[in-house]
């Protein structure tokens, strides 16, 4: 009975996903924690919300309480100590945004750079851009980094896929990484945090995302694409995150995902996807 009356109550939301998702998280209540954010100038576009003051208000006026958010300039520069410093500062300005830092394995001295991420900047996880930064999940100093990151106890996050091929700038075409390696990586490290950002629009392969899933792999539902998309979606429910990929992508299609299945979805599920599951990712 009590699930009924709460899906009767998330029916009638059925206003803008604004409003729909303010009123989802008012509620339960819980928070809604967005983890997967990005702050700063996008190399080739420049999205509505790209200044962190609009996007800050439009977050907070749709629910979110929390944004993990990575320094997207980091993609193609390499002086991520630099950039990560900055963005330590801007997230500071901030209460909503939790910085992220990010590292490049393929770098020099980047065993430094994730010491200052978590010794200076107190950051409580890291986010990976293999594909622009040209390495696989297979490169020796991946690994060492995972091995770094686990004794830090550390967040990590992959983003294997940042754009759409047809949408992508023709001098710079970037194929999403592969993560498969992670099936025969991811038993020696029992207590890792990992998540992958925008991976479920190129890992389309079912059985690949339950096998990683089962590895203790969460995933964000940036990219899930379809009609109610998350009640449909064949990740078990404790390994799914909410996260927009705001400003690349308008906050409201994350916000809209969520209203649309939770009337399929149970209050557990629900609570797991805005919050539950994410907080068991940053402890």
């Amino acid at each position: 009975m009590q699930r009924r009356t709460f899906l009767q109550s998330t029916v009638a939301l059925s206003a803008s996903p604004m409003v729909s998702l303010a009123a989802l998280a008012a509620s339960t209540p819980s928070p809604i924690i967005d983890t997967n954010v990005y702050l700063g100038s996008h190399p080739f576009h420049s999205p509505p919300l790209e200044n962190p003051d609009v996007l800050a208000a439009k977050l907070r006026q749709l629910g979110i309480t929390s944004a993990w958010a990575a320094p997207m300039e980091s993609l193609l520069h390499r002086d991520l100590d630099r950039i990560n410093a900055d963005h330590a500062r801007l997230c500071q300005q901030h209460n909503l945004f939790t910085a992220i830092g990010s590292i490049n394995p393929a770098l020099p001295d980047w065993q430094e750079s994730l010491r200052r991420c978590h010794e200076t900047h107190h950051m409580p996880g890291i986010r990976l851009h293999p594909a622009y930064h040209g390495y696989t999940l297979d490169d020796p100093e991946f690994k060492k980094l995972l091995t770094e990151v686990s004794q830090r106890d550390l967040l990590i996050q992959i983003a294997p896929h940042m754009e759409d091929k047809r949408t992508q700038h023709p001098k710079a075409v970037v194929p999403a990484t592969d993560p498969s390696p992670l099936l025969e990586i991811l038993p020696n490290f029992k207590n890792l945090r990992i998540q992958i950002i925008n991976g479920l629009r190129t890992i389309t392969n079912k059985k690949l995302q339950t096998d990683l899933a089962g590895l203790g792999v969460h995933f964000d539902i940036s990219m899930l694409e379809g009609v109610a998309g998350i009640a449909r979606c064949t990740i078990p429910s404790k390994r799914l995150c909410y996260g927009s990929y705001a400003p690349v992508f308008i906050p409201e299609a994350a916000a809209l995902k969520v209203t649309e299945s939770a009337p399929d979805i149970s209050k557990q599920q629900l609570n797991a996807l805005l919050h539950g599951n994410a907080e068991k990712l940053i402890a």
